[in-house]
């Protein structure tokens, strides 16, 4: 029988337990006495990039973009014909799930029946029950989905930067896919995929909040029962995420905006001399430090009127894909990109550049990872967001203190000197 492990966090203040079952599932349990609630997160290691991949026969097959937020809508659909959401619901609980680029997330929080919350989170992912008839409603709705975020001007801004950068590409493409890729989805390719990613060697179950470790461990235990052929198939071979040359400037127009979105994307290689961790730390100060609020080229941009608030930074790292966006409403998005370019090319002379800047936005930094600890819902879906094989959200802390300006401009240049640059903006029509 497998045993949980006890992780002592003396340094902040936390215990966690975690075990490997013998069928492969990756349990996390963080015990909180002082939550009134339990939250259970279960992550299958399928997103919206795994377009193609290796099945039963070692054949390398390429599926319809948006198939794994497919699968995500049907797994909510019980082989008794229920609907899930409404089965957590008459347990007091709410749930949720949402697709990523390299995970699908299932997620419920309850305040009373949270063991039979959990049952029922297992029960709706160990079975795939779907119909002609209920392929064909959920293209419809999902296809509804898909026009009301083309309406969203901050998500259009997103996403075309995106398609710049990652091209004819399932990165590049919308999670949920298109209209056209919808119709390409059938009974079979939602099968195949779900019998060769939904199995327990590739999932991992996040626990969090008021629980007896013990009475959970039990529950869990029990519940493997539901997956009897998992792990069944090999697991699927995926396929490294193509680098087209980018597309070094596009822009649309569109209604309902009274001033041009601008975005300035950057994509980078995706290895490096530095941990997934430490890239995506290193990449958060460095951005920080350079252009952030507490930046005085900030100050400078914002108190002349070239930024506001819609001023955003986002940051995404993977073994597979790295990519930093610049978003921002402005009138003037020419002028925005070369002082942007300009400003990124002179970092090393930058005076922003220095220790004490670190030590101000470092402790800000960790000041927004303790407060975490006390939000049920934002430490489930960290810890999942940072988890490896080797690196938890745990391990901020450290990370952080030996993250010197050194190595931030180290990773940070690494970054740039590989990337390649796109200009997205959106007009006013």
């Amino acid at each position: 029988m497998t045993r949980l492990e006890k992780i002592q966090l003396s340094a902040i203040d936390e215990v966690y337990y975690r075990a490997r079952l013998t069928n492969g599932l990756n349990l996390y349990l963080l015990p909180k006495a002082e939550f009134t609630e339990i939250s259970g997160l279960l992550s299958v290691k399928f997103g919206s990039i795994d377009s193609e991949f290796t099945s039963v026969g070692d054949q390398l097959t390429k599926y319809p973009v948006g198939l794994a937020h497919f699968l995500e809508h049907k797994l909510f659909e019980l082989d008794n014909g229920k609907d899930a959401s409404l089965a957590f619901v008459k347990l007091g609980a709410e749930s949720n799930a949402f697709t990523g680029f390299e995970q699908t997330n299932y997620f419920f929080s309850a305040r009373e029946q949270g063991l039979d919350s959990l049952r029922l989170l297992f029960e709706m992912l160990s079975n795939l029950s779907v119909t002609g008839q209920s392929i064909a409603r959920e293209k419809e709705i999902i296809g509804q989905e898909i026009d009301m975020y083309a309406d969203d001007s901050d998500y259009l801004l997103y996403s075309g930067t995106l398609h710049n950068l990652y091209p004819k590409t399932a990165l590049g493409a919308d999670i949920a896919g298109s209209r056209s890729s919808l119709a390409e989805i059938d009974y079979q390719e939602l099968q195949t995929s779900y019998q060769s990613f939904y199995q327990t060697n590739n999932m991992s179950l996040i626990v969090v909040g008021q629980f007896d470790v013990e009475q959970i461990y039990k529950v869990v235990k029990d519940c493997q029962s539901l997956f009897s052929n998992s792990p069944s198939l090999p697991l699927p071979v995926k396929q490294s995420v193509a680098h087209p040359p980018v597309i070094v400037k596009r822009s649309i127009q569109v209604e309902d905006i009274n001033k041009p979105k601008y975005s300035l994307g950057l994509r980078g290689l995706p290895f490096s001399s530095f941990s997934l961790l430490e890239q995506r730390l290193g990449l958060q100060l460095f951005f920080a430090l350079l252009m952030g609020w507490t930046s005085k080229t900030y100050q400078k941009w914002y108190e002349s009127g070239r930024v506001d608030d819609s001023f955003d930074i986002e940051i995404e790292v993977s073994s597979r894909f790295r990519f930093v966006m610049i978003l921002l409403d402005t009138d003037q998005p020419i002028a925005m990109s070369n002082l942007l370019k300009t400003t990124l090319g002179q970092f090393e002379q930058s005076p922003d550049m220095t220790v004490r800047h670190l030590e101000l936005v470092k402790r800000e930094m960790y000041g927004d990872f303790m407060r975490s600890l006390d939000d049920i819902g934002h430490l489930t879906s960290q810890f999942v967001t940072y988890l490896t094989e080797d690196e938890t959200y745990f391990d901020i802390p450290v990370c952080l203190e030996q993250l010197d300006l050194a190595k931030i401009l180290a990773i940070g240049k690494e970054f740039l000197n590989q990337a390649d640059m796109t200009d997205f903006t959106i007009f006013p029509k």
